[in-house]
């Protein structure tokens, strides 16, 4: 085997979203080439502050009988009869249920080395020693922490488990997450890896998604918080504007219904809805 191709088999391990050539870290804010044309799912917002107002506005809203239909133009997958991801509730089972991605969502990792990784995490490829250097999104560790205190937390991932088990063995130091996914539980949909929530065996109204790829939840779009693909911008704030989301989140019977209604808003379906 040629050293060539070796990497290529470290790589293939690992799934990120691809950015164009001329994005590097230094560039403000940077966003997979999927998030406009698949309608990434995020309000668009400068401050903490401002994601918090707006999603107060939605909840008076709802409180006040707002009715939003779940009818959605998602592909219909076919389920293997009785399969089910994870295993039943444990005892915090009135914690709704948080899936979160791995790779450009929690961490960023490259085979290239980086000045300063979090940590490294060695993988042997067809007996070949690969390293790969991670680095942390800001604010990850207090995103876990508070995570763990109220939602059932699962780590779904489209990388393979040889490269992403031992990453979330560094990340998680507390055992916040109570189960890992691979890629051998996504769905292919029209050649994409999709992160099935059907098949979770968690009711989908106490079900959240957090990815950088909205091709991972295209068919459970209201189920999804939208984040920014991370590539190493040290300023970035994405996780508190998630965690300010889910604060907000947490206690309702239903999250659909407020994640359809931020879509719709950043679709520009109804830009005033908001009110003043």
């Amino acid at each position: 085997m040629t050293m060539a191709s070796s990497l290529d088999d470290a790589r293939s391990l690992v799934t990120q979203v691809e950015l164009p050539k001329a994005i590097s870290s230094t560039h403000p804010r940077p966003r997979s080439l999927e998030v406009r044309s698949a309608n990434y799912t995020v309000v668009e917002s400068t401050t903490e502050a401002k994601t918090a107002s707006i999603l107060r506005k939605l909840f008076k809203l709802f409180s006040v009988g707002l009715k939003v239909c779940f009818q959605t133009s998602a592909p219909m997958l076919e389920h293997d009869s009785g399969a089910v991801l994870l295993g039943p509730r444990q005892p915090h089972s009135h914690k709704k249920c948080l899936v979160l991605d791995l790779d450009e969502t929690l961490v960023h990792s490259t085979l290239k080395p980086m000045d300063c990784p979090d940590f490294i995490v060695p993988v042997s490829v067809a007996g070949e020693l690969h390293h790969f250097y991670v680095k942390k999104r800001p604010g990850v560790d207090a995103f876990l922490e508070y995570a763990g205190n109220h939602f059932e937390v699962v780590v779904f991932t489209a990388s393979m488990p040889s490269y992403a088990s031992p990453v979330i063995d560094m990340l998680d130091l507390t055992q916040t997450v109570s189960a890992r996914l691979y890629r051998d539980s996504c769905r292919i949909v029209d050649g994409d890896y999709v992160k099935d929530l059907d098949v979770l065996g968690r009711p989908l109204n106490e079900t959240l998604i957090v990815d950088n790829s909205p091709l991972s939840y295209k068919t459970h779009t209201a189920n999804a918080i939208g984040i920014e693909t991370w590539i190493q911008r040290e300023d970035d704030a994405e996780l508190k504007r998630v965690q300010t989301l889910l604060e907000l989140l947490r206690d309702q019977h239903d999250v659909r219904p407020i994640l359809l209604e931020l879509r719709a808003h950043e679709l520009g379906a109804d830009p005033d809805f908001l009110g003043k």
